[in-house]
């Protein structure tokens, strides 16, 4: 979402109302869980690493759940 709203040109007060970056950040690190035929059912959060670090440590633990292997793209 932070990068979305970096490239429209916006920041996370313009586009969500009644937030402050005193309570809010917005970071990747994030992970939705979607079932085909159902949809989204839950997210999956790291943080305290690089947002990009966050995100890629969610991204191999689930691809050692399911069982497959995941490509790596280039920083």
């Amino acid at each position: 979402m932070s990068l979305e709203l970096l490239m429209k040109g916006k920041t996370m007060v313009e586009r969500h109302e009644g937030t402050s970056y005193a309570e809010y950040a917005m970071h990747g690190g994030a992970f939705p869980i979607n079932l085909r035929g159902t949809g989204l059912i839950g997210t999956i959060i790291a943080s305290g690493l690089h947002q990009r670090v966050d995100h890629a440590m969610v991204v191999d633990a689930m691809a050692g759940v399911l069982g497959v292997e995941c490509v790596r793209l280039e920083a």
